[in-house]
């Protein structure tokens, strides 16, 4: 579950505003009133059990001071406000999440306003490129490269544009070694961090439940 950011175009082509959002997010914040104390931050694409996992990657936390330096930045070398629009689909757990978000981003000096859309008008807009930023989930688990296209400079599904020769030369080489891939894949997730290409926030729990008498389905736990 993260904000996924456009960035070909303001504010998030530029990296400060990336990274002011990154900052003034507060997880605790998230988990403690839309988790119920569950869910796990995440630093980054890949969950933990996964190749590229990385308990830190640098990517950064919470801290408002930094946020609120980094708005201020921004909007002196740019001469603009640093205001931005998040869209989210119109259930009310992510109506809820982007209210929080709106919150926390403008107490460091942003401006946010909340677009409601059914999720095919949200893919819609994230396949053309009609957004500023995104109320997502993506990048399931499983061999790194199966998110090859989902990150390569120009691919149609980068839905973030970002265009990052560093991210493209890692997936290139993950994708064509056999030696080494846990090394390329931690260095991937630390230049995502570095890079701040998306807003990480938790890794998003999954729950298949069945009646008492089925069985055989996928991952299903011990039974008594």
């Amino acid at each position: 579950n993260y904000v996924l950011l456009n960035e070909a175009k303001p504010p998030f082509d530029n990296i400060k505003a990336r990274q002011a959002l990154a900052y003034a997010l507060d997880f605790e914040e998230f988990n403690a009133i839309l988790g119920a104390g569950i869910l796990t931050q995440a630093t980054g694409p890949f969950a933990p059990g996964n190749i590229g996992n990385l308990e830190d990657s640098g990517f950064p936390t919470y801290d408002l001071d930094e946020a609120t330096r980094l708005v201020e930045e921004y909007e002196a070398e740019t001469g603009e406000e640093l205001s931005f629009t998040y869209s989210t689909t119109n259930t009310q757990s992510s109506i809820e999440q982007g209210q929080l978000l709106k919150e926390q981003a403008e107490a460091a000096g942003m401006s946010v306003e909340i677009i409601t859309v059914d999720q095919s008008t949200l893919i819609d807009g994230a396949i053309s490129g009609d957004f500023e930023a995104n109320g997502w989930r993506l990048h399931p688990g499983g061999d790194p490269d199966l998110q090859y296209n989902w990150w390569k400079s120009g691919s149609p599904v980068n839905f973030g544009k970002f265009v990052d020769p560093e991210i493209d030369r890692l997936l290139d080489e993950g994708r064509t070694t056999k030696e080494g891939r846990d090394q390329i894949y931690e260095d991937l997730n630390r230049r995502f961090a570095e890079q701040v290409h998306n807003i990480w926030l938790w890794y998003t729990p999954w729950i298949v439940a069945t009646a008492t008498d089925v069985h055989g389905v996928p991952g299903e736990g011990p039974t008594s």
